[in-house]
């Protein structure tokens, strides 16, 4: 296998890892601290009306994500869903600094010791390491027009 392809595969391996991390570390400080959730979800007013369903959604959302990035053959699409995911985030934190003065914080453990400008550009950050890993995944299309696994371990089995 070239050096390029290796190095192309570790940076997929290691981002969907951190994706997984993530997705799944946030997901159950939600749930874990359901109350201060939905708290801080209410607390935005354009949000307020669907605290609840919000703060269900969004954990099983993530935990969906998280499945899709271990399980191989939909790990393309994980990636496509934790970039979008990631997306709306930023989008909302940005929203946020550019029209609130007293921001809640939804995020628990390590991610709340982040100000909202720090959370804004990790948030960016991995979206757009994400964003790469997803175009850089391989996608094979056979004969039948189903997708072959994508794995980085198919590709490697292809090449050597």
């Amino acid at each position: 296998m070239s050096a390029k392809l290796k190095i192309r595969s570790a940076f997929i391996e290691l981002n969907t890892a951190l994706l997984v991390l993530l997705f799944l570390y946030t997901a159950i400080t939600k749930l874990n601290d359901y109350d201060r959730f939905v708290g801080a979800i209410r607390h935005h007013s354009a949000l307020s009306p669907f605290g609840t369903i919000i703060a269900w959604i969004v954990p099983f959302l993530e935990i969906a994500i998280v499945l899709l990035l271990v399980w191989p053959a939909y790990r393309r699409r994980g990636l496509l869903m934790g970039t979008l995911l990631m997306a709306i985030f930023t989008c909302y934190i940005a929203y946020m600094l550019l029209t609130q003065s007293k921001l809640p914080c939804t995020c628990g453990g390590i991610l709340d010791q982040m100000n909202w400008r720090e959370h804004f550009f990790f948030n960016l950050f991995i979206t757009l390491i994400s964003l790469i890993s997803f175009f850089l995944y391989p996608k094979r299309i056979v004969a039948t027009k189903q997708e072959e696994p994508n794995t980085c371990e198919y590709s490697r089995q292809l090449f050597n």
